[in-house]
């Protein structure tokens, strides 16, 4: 991050009470870098200290071990100076291993309100987002653990989409002990609350996606392209539980994804 070609930035480094040596790594950097060390109410509280503590007029934050392409913030503003009603910017990114190895590249698309509600196309570390647009919704929800970011997607989008920009600018590490691998039941039950709460109701994406899971432990992509009745029924199963107001609604889209998504 230290190394980006953007001037001026602020660096800002929330720590709720690592017993590593981020301290000491950080105090190493001297005035490059602001340390806050008072203890937290977990990630999206930190994060939202975070963004108070700094000036901006863009702000965007990393995960421990998330790294960006050394243009990627410059870009990323250029973005959002090229469209004033953009509430963010974002780009490609890829996911890695803890050795940085490729995984796959983040399956990122152009803006899509609609698309969203079935998959999160954007990746967290590739955002930049305009303070004035951040604070115009209320910050991020603190409650959440799991899916802050994609809540924060959908409440920024309301009035006007993010905007696109097709480079690749992050590289998001993805590993077994990483928050969002090792806690994957809890992850969806919090991507279900907040699709919920933003579009009325979890679509057959989703629900098949932790219905693969409970299977096998398999990643989303692969419910997607699992064309088994067993999927199916028990994505049936999730998606009634998942949505008790709306249970004739995902019928219909289940139905619709089915008969849409059968194999030839």
């Amino acid at each position: 991050m230290l190394g980006q070609d953007y001037e001026p930035i602020e660096y800002v480094v929330v720590d709720g009470g690592s017993v590593d040596d981020t301290l000491s790594i950080v105090r190493g950097f001297g005035g490059r870098v602001r340390l806050i060390t008072d203890p937290d109410r977990g990630q999206s509280d930190a994060i939202a200290r975070g963004f108070a503590a700094t000036a901006g007029d863009f702000i965007t934050y990393l995960n421990a071990d998330d790294t960006l392409a050394s243009d990627a913030i410059s870009a990323l503003a250029a973005a959002l100076e090229q469209h004033p009603e953009a509430p963010a910017a974002y780009g490609a990114a890829v996911n890695v291993d803890e050795f940085g190895r490729t995984i796959a590249p983040y399956p990122t698309r152009p803006f899509d309100r609609g698309r969203l509600a079935r998959e999160c196309f954007i990746s967290q570390p590739a955002t930049l987002i305009r303070r004035s647009a951040y604070e115009a919704i209320g910050g991020i929800d603190r409650r959440l653990e799991y899916a802050m970011d994609y809540d924060l997607w959908f409440r920024l989008n309301a009035e006007s989409p993010m905007v696109y920009v097709e480079r690749e600018l992050a590289f998001s590490r993805l590993h077994a002990a990483s928050k969002t691998m090792a806690r994957r039941a809890e992850v969806y039950h919090e991507i279900f609350t907040v699709v919920r709460k933003n579009c009325g109701f979890v679509p057959y994406e989703w629900t098949a996606g932790y219905a693969t899971y409970l299977l096998d432990h398999s990643e989303r992509i692969a419910a997607l392209r699992n064309r088994s009745p067993l999927i199916a029924l028990l994505a049936l199963g999730v998606g009634l539980w998942a949505n008790p107001a709306k249970p004739v609604g995902y019928l219909g889209d289940w139905f619709a994804y089915r008969r849409h998504r059968r194999p030839a």
